[in-house]
């Protein structure tokens, strides 16, 4: 298997057991913030293959912005979401985005 470079904002930091697992995999850059500034000074250090927006419910919309604004500075980069927010108006506004996919809590490494 190809190591690919994954991109996680992960704010609340829920995401390192699994992170644990897929690092001997491929290669990953994790930062704990949606902060604006802070992401896209990432992304000038090199293209990630997936950037994966892990969001609580409360930050949901705030973290489909940030995807949102991914997806307008990289238009072929592969988004996904990870929430636990399931409303059918959070998955269409998460399609609008241009968000690739998301999954819903609970999920499992191999979903992952």
């Amino acid at each position: 298997m190809a190591h690919i470079n994954i991109l996680v904002l992960n704010p609340n930091n829920r995401l390192h057991p699994y992170l644990a697992c897929l690092s001997s995999e491929h290669h990953i850059t994790a930062i704990s913030s949606l902060d604006h500034p802070r992401m896209v000074g990432l992304f000038e250090q090199g293209q990630p293959d997936l950037c994966v927006v892990d969001v609580s419910d409360n930050q949901a919309w705030h973290g489909l912005a940030v995807g949102k604004e991914v997806r307008r500075i990289y238009e072929c980069l592969p988004i996904l979401i990870l929430t636990n927010e399931g409303s059918e108006e959070f998955a269409l506004a998460a399609l609008r985005a241009g968000i690739s996919d998301y999954l819903k809590e609970p999920f499992s490494l191999e979903e992952l």
